[in-house]
């Protein structure tokens, strides 16, 4: 007959901590992510926000991918 392993107790503060900083990885992940798509642009969007004063100016460039 085959003995079952003792089964492992985890804490709900060890959950609690490790949902936290899965949450801080994430959102630092989405951060970076952001940042470096949006920085070849930045210059571009500053230029059209002080010429045209009352814009809200939203610049995305690049090659659509998978598509050559």
């Amino acid at each position: 007959m085959a003995t079952r392993p003792k089964d492992r107790v985890v804490s709900g503060r060890v959950i609690v901590v490790a949902m936290f900083l899965l949450g801080l990885v994430l959102a630092s992940l989405l951060f970076v992510y952001f940042e470096f798509n949006t920085r070849p642009f930045r210059p571009l969007r500053d230029a059209i926000g002080r010429e045209f004063k009352r814009s809200r100016p939203n610049v995305e460039g690049g090659r659509f991918k998978g598509r050559g």
